[in-house]
């Protein structure tokens, strides 16, 4: 079934249709809207009319109407009275053996006040998923809206330590599947104790799911439902972050702005923040506030709060007006549960109390700025260093210095000739700590200043908290309006806005503004730290990567030379900023025609990521794919092959497997395509497209990358009736992304114009042939065949339609350069000789 085939098909189960298409949903959504607008007498038959026919389109939209007439009265009920069996019912959603989509339900897993959640079998790719079912009492035209923009915002989630999204569909009659990656493991706190974890042990784990949730909150994601039950720990021992998107999704729409003040709080209330209690609006500072009570949990074994009433006006005066007992006082009191295995609370005392306690705060403001710095502030701790949540003084300085000098000062107090030295010694620690006290702290009030900033642009993206439709390039717009006037006091925060913002429009394909931020925070950049800061280097690398991703390539260069400069010198705590800069400056040097001069820069890549990372990590995996981009350009299709395949078989081996292993799949195919391998070609494309699928979705930019390889493909195999709709969606993609003369571009436009050609559209293939003829006539070094022969395609689609006088000098002129340069044998050759034997006689 081609491509074209796949977006009309339908899905049936029980004689019902899973909607599943984006025109599909665009009708269910507007018939649904206009229905509501009739009487209700008159809505049965105003559907049946707008429907033509499609019954399954007719159930889905009626299903929806008597899900919305139903009567709703819990939506009146204030925030904090709904308990988790508030929806509870002895009646499933979904049974065992019931087939939705391409998924068959096993068994119920769980059931929350909000839906219901389902062990199932993934027919198609073979392996178990969870659905996730919302019940159909929430269900209306607002949320399916809602529901298609957070399938697209959370197919972007992908990170080791969050359970990945799949997709989704709509079991008529009910309402909205999530399909998620099934984690079959066990819940944080109970992993902990079965295990017997030790504090160090639980801190590590902990700082995994701050990884999780500052992705999230990096991709503008907040979770908003942050508890043990939603971390499991695998059999391999990590943890994955569970039910993303869920809580966001409800706060779609006026009509249910009610029930996500109802829905809320099926979040334990003793993970809930002060503000989320409150009814305020729930930022990333709220997260935080969940990560401070879990980690309470985690390491005395009892929650901060007891609870022992479960009315509204009683927990929130605890929650927001009690302050929680330090976790060494709890665990000192001796009330731990079986889950603790460490009874001596002076294990607590001192940094991990406070920074347990510092996310906890109960002004948001005064938490720390980010997941990011909370984990960072337990590493620090690790390693027997100051914190940012610790008050700072001399005895402490000390302490820690005597911590992590234990044998210094032994051999000290057993030598009394070393006393003075010993006491120079310890003054000159405590200064070196004072200045780490002072770095820290400043760090510190930058990342809040950032972060409030950040937050009050999301904030106002929303104002009146109606869950409008905002993409993420118009909060960016608005964040960009604003930010030099309200950061310009502190240009430090001004560059590291300025920078944060030009990589979140340059993940968007947002050429212009990327580039304008990051040449503004490196002017702050250099003029605060000077060119040779670590800082200014780095953002000099992203602008250097940038203007090479647009092929300028003169700006380009000396900005990475200057920052791989700067970076050699740097220790080996920024080696992954050194070889990104030493892969873009060696693809500068490839695509110049210099890649000789690239060789050194990428064997060094790969030897420093084999030494760190080992030969079996990601990071070795992407460097042996830049190895294989570098075959490439020395005209080495074996070497390339080579590296590729070792890129790939290490991947596989990864678990979960990482995004980047599409990037050497993808070039491989590529290879083979070219050597028109296409037996090798198809089953490494087809399993390209299905892990594309399964990671990112459909609407991510490389799936469009990957359906243009097949296009490819399809051409090579003559099928163009196929290739042409990969072709179109694949030249929509590289729209606006890259110049008109980039080979990409002309390579597919030459293979949509002949495909078009060829299935009998010459006329509307003429204006892709033209178009690749006039931007590629400057002359294009490149192996992908048909842009070598730019006047022969056209001249194909000018002798489709009989314009002989036209075709004629671009015949001869195909047919003249290709021998030229191929000799009178070659494939490409023959086919322009062909050509111009086709030429009728002319007078």
């Amino acid at each position: 079934m081609d491509f074209r085939q796949s977006l009309a098909a339908a899905q049936h189960q029980n004689g019902g249709l899973i909607i599943q298409m984006q025109s599909d949903w665009e009708r269910v959504q507007e018939i649904f809207l206009r229905a509501l607008e009739q009487a209700p007498p008159a809505r049965a038959d105003f559907v049946r009319a707008r429907c033509h026919g499609n019954a399954s389109i007719y159930e889905e939209v009626m299903s929806l109407l008597g899900s919305h007439d139903e009567p709703n009265d819990f939506i009146e009920k204030p925030l904090l009275p709904v308990t988790d069996t508030s929806f509870e019912t002895t009646e499933t959603e979904l049974h065992p053996g019931e087939v939705i989509g391409s998924y068959t339900i096993v068994s119920l897993i769980g059931s929350a006040g909000m839906g219901e959640v389902y062990l199932a079998r993934d027919n198609e790719f073979d392996r178990q998923v969870a659905i996730k079912l919302i019940k159909r009492g929430l269900v209306n035209a607002e949320s399916i809206r809602q529901f298609r923009r957070e399938e697209r915002i959370l197919a972007t989630l992908n990170h080791p330590n969050i359970a990945r999204f799949y997709g989704g569909a709509v079991k008529p009659g009910a309402g909205p599947c999530f399909v998620m990656e099934y984690v079959p493991g066990t819940r944080l706190d109970d992993y902990s104790g079965e295990h017997q974890l030790t504090i160090r042990q639980r801190l590590e784990l902990f700082r995994k799911v701050c990884a999780a949730v500052h992705f999230a909150h990096q991709h503008l994601i907040v979770h908003r439902d942050i508890k043990p039950s939603n971390i499991l720990v695998t059999p391999e021992g990590e943890p994955k972050l569970l039910d993303f998107g869920i809580g966001k999704l409800l706060k779609a729409g006026p009509d249910f702005l009610a029930v996500t003040m109802t829905v809320a709080p099926i979040m334990t209330p003793e993970y809930a923040s002060p503000e989320h209690i409150r009814g305020e609006p729930v930022t990333t500072a709220s997260d935080i506030y969940s990560l401070g009570v879990l980690l309470y949990e985690l390491l005395s074994g009892q929650r901060p709060y007891k609870l022992t009433t479960r009315q509204p006006e009683e927990m929130a005066k605890i929650i927001c007006e009690t302050e929680p007992v330090r976790p060494s006082s709890a665990v000192a009191k001796g009330n731990a549960n079986s889950k603790l295995t460490v009874r001596n609370s002076r294990i607590l005392a001192g940094d991990l109390d406070n920074i347990v306690l510092m996310a906890m705060r109960k002004e948001p403001a005064r938490r720390y700025a980010s997941a990011a710095q909370l984990s960072e502030d337990i590493r620090r701790h690790l390693a027997g260093m100051p914190v940012i949540a610790r008050r700072d003084t001399l005895r402490y300085r000390a302490r820690k210095f005597v911590g992590r000098n234990k044998v210094a000062v032994a051999a000290a107090l057993l030598i009394a000739a070393a006393l003075l030295a010993g006491i120079i010694g310890t003054s000159f620690e405590a200064r070196r700590a004072e200045k780490e006290r002072d770095g820290a702290r400043l760090a510190q009030a930058e990342a809040e200043r950032l972060n409030g900033f950040l937050q009050n642009i999301l904030a106002s993206a929303d104002p009146d908290g109606m869950g409008r439709d905002v993409k993420v390039v118009q909060v960016l717009d608005a964040a960009a309006k604003r930010i030099d006037s309200e950061l310009a006091d502190q240009p430090a925060i001004l560059a590291q806005a300025h920078f944060t913002i030009a990589r979140a429009y340059a993940s968007l394909r947002q050429g212009a503004p990327a580039e304008e931020h990051a040449r503004k925070a490196l002017a702050i950049d250099e003029r605060i730290y000077g060119i040779d800061h670590p800082a200014t280097a780095q953002v000099m690398s992203f602008l250097g990567y940038a203007l090479r991703a647009f092929r300028r390539f003169d700006e380009a260069e000396p900005l990475l030379r200057h920052a791989l400069a700067v970076q050699r010198q740097l220790p080996p705590a920024n080696r992954k900023d050194l070889t990104n800069t030493m892969v873009t400056l060696g693809n500068v040097l490839a695509e110049t025609g210099r890649a000789k001069e690239a060789a050194p820069l990428i064997d060094e890549v790969v030897e420093i990521d084999r030494k760190a990372y080992g030969n079996s990590s990601v990071e070795y995996a992407e460097a042996l794919n830049s190895l294989g981009n570098l075959r490439v350009d020395l005209k080495d299709r074996t070497g390339a092959k080579a590296a590729y395949r070792e890129s790939i078989g290490i991947h596989r081996k990864l678990r979960p497997i990482h995004f980047s292993m599409l990037i050497p799949m993808q070039n491989l195919a590529e290879l083979l395509l070219q050597e028109h391998n296409l037996a090798e070609a198809e089953p490494l494309l087809r399993e390209t497209e299905m892990r594309c699928r399964e990671m990112v979705g459909k609407s991510n930019p490389t799936y469009g990358n990957i359906r243009g390889f097949f296009g490819y493909f399809e051409f090579l195999k003559s099928d163009y009736s196929s290739a042409v709709p990969d072709l179109q969606r694949y030249i929509g993609d590289l729209a606006g992304i890259y110049p008109k003369n980039e080979p990409s571009v002309i390579g597919a436009e030459i293979l949509l114009g002949l495909a078009l050609t060829r299935t009998g559209n010459p006329a509307v293939a003429e204006r892709y042939l033209r178009a690749a003829y006039e931007n590629g006539k400057a002359g294009i070094d490149s192996d992908f065949g048909p842009i070598e022969d730019l006047a022969g395609p056209l001249s194909e689609c000018l002798l489709a339609q009989k314009r002989y006088s036209e075709a004629a000098p671009l015949l001869r002129a195909s047919y003249a350069q290709l021998r030229a340069r191929h000799g009178e044998q070659d494939a490409l050759t023959l086919e322009a000789k062909r050509r111009l034997k086709s030429l009728p006689a002319m007078p």
